[in-house]
This record gives C-alpha cells, structure tokens and sequence, in this order.
C-alpha cells in the first residue's frame, strides 16, 4: 500500500529533507541524497506536495472569514440567498473566505462606488447620423 502524501512528508522529514515551495514549483533540498523509490514517490506525489505545502506556508495572521455582520460594511450584499459584491460574486467569496484583506476590501468597495458614479453619469453613445 502506496503512503499518502502528508505520510511521505513526514517520513522524508523525519529523515532530514526540507520542502518548500516557491511559484508553485516544489524545491526539494536533500533530493540527491533520496532513494530511487523515494524520489519516484515525490515525483508521483508532486501535486499533492505542493498543495500540502502550500497550505502549511500559509501565514497563520491570514484574515479570518468574516461573519454575516459584517457584510455591509464591505459591500457584500445577499441577492436570492447568495452573497455578491458590485465587483463580482467571485470578490465576495474571496473576502469573506479572508482571501482578500478586510484592506484589500474597503478598497475594493471605494473603487466599485467610483465605478457605479462613473457609469451614473456616463452619457449613452448613440452613432452619428451623417
């Protein structure tokens, strides 16, 4: 029976082989020193590494997901049950799922107001009549 991933980085750990990944691409530093078996393991893992990896590299002061309180303040509103923001359903997502700073969120709402007066007092194009 093959191991998991998260089994083979603690085992190759254990042994004294560091993993990072750096623009998505797993850098191994003890490679040379693997086994053929063990490297085969991390080249058919290598994914699966990278999205274990990636998630332990994650800063612990990531922004927390917000509660539904705090909706309004960020320019999310509830349209038939699903959140949505002027910029896109997407940016609703990322910033309650703290994807997106709370920063990174007032911003966004400052630009989608700026947006919407832009377009308020946008004059329609209407073709010339020659």
């Amino acid at each position: 029976m093959s191991e998991t991933p998260r089994q083979l980085l603690a085992r190759l750990r254990a042994l004294g082989v560091e993993f990072r990944v750096e623009a998505d691409r797993l850098k191994v530093k003890g490679w040379r020193n693997l086994s053929a078996d063990d490297r085969h393991a991390v080249n058919h893992q290598r994914t699966a590494l990278v999205a274990l990896l990636t998630q332990e590299q994650r800063p612990e002061s990531r922004t927390p997901p917000m509660s539904p309180s705090e909706y309004d303040r960020y320019g999310i509103y509830i349209v038939n049950g699903v959140p949505t923001h002027p910029l896109g359903d997407q940016h609703a997502a990322d910033i309650i799922a703290g994807r997106i700073s709370r920063s990174e969120a007032l911003e966004l709402e400052e630009q989608a107001e700026r947006s919407a007066r832009g377009l308020a007092n946008a004059r329609t194009w209407r073709p010339s009549h020659e």
